[in-house]
């Protein structure tokens, strides 16, 4: 059950998200947007509880990495594909356009910073952890894409409340 919050029980989860969002992005200098694409439809109260909890752990814990963006999309096509993701960007400058020592070098941390579970834009590996045992308490499969900066949920069509 949703009960401690209210407002997914009486709003449903894309207004309780939109309005997540628009609060964290008030203490927040990481832009977040969410798309909802097709028409949303009610889940029944504990599993929204759930999808709420996972895209709003994994905003935080992108926020926590201070990427340049994250995008939460809802695709209610015949189930519901949820995909959080952190944007990150470079300077503006490619490694091709580098001196090939200072590319080296910069490629060099990025593989240090990956293998110590960081990264930039990643999420944090005790963030997914925990998201993933949620999700895994409630039958759902979420998935960790893009080296660590994108989530997946799918909820199957046979899951609506």
């Amino acid at each position: 059950c949703s009960s401690d919050l209210p407002a997914l029980d009486d709003l449903g989860l894309v207004p309780s998200l939109r309005h997540a969002i628009r609060d964290r992005s008030r203490t927040s200098t990481v832009a977040i947007e969410l798309e909802s694409l097709g028409t949303d439809r009610r889940l029944g109260h504990e599993l929204e509880g759930i999808i709420y909890r996972i895209v709003d752990g994994a905003i935080g814990g992108f926020v926590g990495r201070e990427p340049q963006s994250v995008l939460v999309r809802l695709d209610w096509g015949s189930g519901l594909d949820v995909t959080v993701q952190a944007r990150v960007s470079g300077s503006g400058e490619s490694d091709a356009e580098r001196p090939p020592v200072l590319a080296a070098l910069i490629e060099r941390w990025r593989e240090e910073d990956e293998a110590a579970g960081g990264g930039e834009g990643r999420l944090p590996d005790a963030v997914w952890n925990e998201l993933r045992a949620l999700a895994g308490g409630a039958g759902l499969i979420l998935e960790r894409e893009d080296g660590g900066r994108r989530i997946a949920l799918s909820v199957p069509a046979a899951r609506p409340g």
